[in-house]
């Protein structure tokens, strides 16, 4: 099957042609066939002047035309330039579309006129308009556009065809709205956390011919991305359509698409792969996922998992939590293969050490400073940590869970650094502690003591992390981040699966 990734960037590096080119490797061995590629210019400014726009253009131009069928380009145009129509003019022939960002908005009066102008130009040349969506639960960046901005956009110029990127970003607002959206606006799936349901409810919402496949790479890998759309949950029709078909009907591409290597790069290699350091069960009304115990049993012995230390998602939210843990370990004790962890908050401290008092049968206490909404700071919760230290018991320490930008409205979260867990680290007791959703893994390993662990789902996102990952891989275990991610989604992106 031909893929087409429609949302690729090049890096505003020093070496810019040989960044273009290990872009293009990693599409190669990715199998994919083609990729349209969009150059926000030096620093990525959100309003970009006239110089920055044209050199981004020409030297995306470039590449795109030395490496023909393989790259394809969009026009880069800030609607509010007084010359944008001059940049447009130039690339109207060689572009296969255009590409908006940022600059949307006018800055006296917040309108869009200015960008309605240029997807009126891009209709009268049959050109496609790729363009940034990003509504997240905070409000949008100035001159911007959510899910009304681009509605209304769609609603003025019913004849140009508009790739809403990012799935609108808060894709499940974009879902709940789905009726409000004109029928010549498309979405691309690129650039967020590669969330097990998205790419099915949006087709179950929109249908499949409105969906396209996108990665936003190298921001975010091919391979997390492209498992949105492969994790078994669409028919071969509807991943053909979302894959390539798609794109190449609205981006007018030829029938003779490369054909795909697929000859992956070498994968840094893991320890104790059959253990998984991050994954849930149960329900939480933050989230939408649902997984009973069973289900995930099943899912550990269909990807060769013998030890999963899990929490429940239940008991993250539960006024009760030494009952509902206590539930939750009742329901796993005929499954080896689990490890329970009791989910322990420590802005209720008495409830705290009741629950490390009757831990028998845990694998240890699962905290969550980003959940709870509380620093990670040893010095406030000192007493705990070394009774724990004194009692054997484990530490998984969950300091992000899913993409935060998307949290629900009512959820208050604290955001923690690198370092954060590096000063905890230099505090705290001897003990195991797990730290689960880091993303600085090489600065991490080389500074953590030795008895600190970190699961890797998060190394999976961005195209190089693991790569060029120079850090302790010892330090490095499994995590799934399951049931938000497809099982087999990290580890297929790190070992070179997909």
């Amino acid at each position: 099957m031909h893929i087409i990734d429609s949302h690729v960037h090049t890096q505003a590096v020093a070496n810019y042609h040989d960044a273009a080119l290990r872009l293009l490797e990693h599409m190669d061995n990715h199998g994919i066939s083609s990729m349209i590629v969009s150059d926000l210019g030096d620093n990525w400014k959100p309003f970009p002047d006239s110089k920055t726009i044209h050199i981004a253009n020409l030297r995306l131009k470039e590449f795109s035309l030395a490496n023909q069928e393989k790259v394809h380009y969009l026009v880069y145009i800030n609607p509010l330039l007084s010359d944008w129509i001059e940049e447009f003019n130039s690339h109207k022939d060689t572009a296969i579309g255009v590409k908006l960002w940022i600059s949307l908005r006018q800055e006296n009066d917040f309108s869009l006129d200015k960008s309605i102008e240029v997807l009126k130009m891009a209709a009268k040349y049959d050109l496609p308009v790729l363009i940034h969506v990003f509504e997240t639960t905070d409000p949008l960046l100035f001159g911007s556009i959510g899910i009304d901005g681009i509605i209304e956009l769609a609603t003025k110029v019913t004849n140009c065809t508009i790739i809403a990127a990012h799935s609108c970003g808060s894709w499940r607002r974009a879902i709940k709205r789905c009726h409000e959206f004109p029928s010549n606006i498309y979405f691309d799936i690129s650039g967020s956390y590669p969330e097990r349901t998205m790419v099915s409810s949006l087709v179950s919402c929109f249908g499949a011919d409105r969906i396209l496949y996108g990665s936003d790479a190298p921001g975010r890998s091919f391979g997390s991305q492209l498992h949105k759309v492969i994790d078994g949950q669409l028919t071969f029709s509807q991943q053909e359509k979302i894959l390539y078909k798609n794109a190449k009907k609205i981006f007018k591409l030829k029938d003779n698409l490369p054909n795909n290597k697929t000859k992956r790069l070498p994968q840094k290699k893991f320890a104790d792969l059959d253990v998984d350091n991050f994954c849930f069960v149960g329900n939480c009304p933050w989230f939408d996922h649902n997984v009973t115990v069973d289900d995930l049993v099943l899912k550990l012995k269909e990807n060769d998992i013998n030890t999963a230390y899990v929490a429940s998602l239940d008991a993250i939210t539960a006024s009760d939590k030494l009952t509902s843990n206590k539930l939750f370990q009742k329901a796993t004790l005929k499954y080896k293969e689990i490890c329970p962890l009791a989910v322990v908050d420590l802005n209720n401290i008495e409830e705290a050490y009741k629950q490390i008092e009757e831990i028998n049968n845990f694998a240890g206490i699962w905290i969550s400073p980003y959940l709870h909404n509380y620093q990670l700071n040893f010095d406030l919760y000192k007493d705990f940590f070394l009774k724990c230290s004194q009692l054997g018991i484990n530490i998984f320490i969950n300091v992000a869970l899913s993409d935060d930008r998307f949290r629900y409205s009512q959820l208050k979260t604290t955001i923690i650094e690198e370092q954060d867990i590096i000063e905890f680290a230099k505090k705290a007791p001897k003990n195991k502690y797990v730290i689960q959703g880091a993303r600085n893994h090489e600065q991490l390993s080389l500074l953590l003591p030795e008895n600190f662990f970190l699961e890797y789902s998060k190394l999976s996102d961005g195209e190089y992390a693991a790569e060029d990952f120079a850090g302790n891989v010892q330090r490095l275990c499994r995590g799934t981040e399951y049931p938000f991610r497809s099982y087999s989604c990290v580890d297929d992106v790190l070992l070179g699966k997909v």
